[in-house]
């Protein structure tokens, strides 16, 4: 196939790969969601999370970096 050919699908088809970073951002929203919900319950009532929500948050960000759905970027 000639290098400049554009393929275009007009079948839907699975593709793990983007499946797998769609994922990754719906679930890191989801925590950054929880953040910002910890975040105003504290403001608003004096306490937020608590430990366990804490955990969760934290295991499931773990999860996401170990299966490599999310790539942890450090700034320099």
């Amino acid at each position: 196939m000639p290098l400049d050919t554009v393929v275009r699908r007009y079948v839907p088809e699975f593709d793990a790969e983007v499946g797998r970073g769609f994922y990754g951002a719906h679930i890191l929203m989801m925590l950054h969601l929880a953040e910002h919900l910890d975040v105003n319950l504290a403001n608003s009532y004096g306490e937020g999370l608590n430990e366990t929500e804490r955990e969760s948050v934290q295991a499931a960000l773990r999860l996401l970096i170990e299966e490599k759905c999310v790539e942890l970027v450090t700034s320099s």
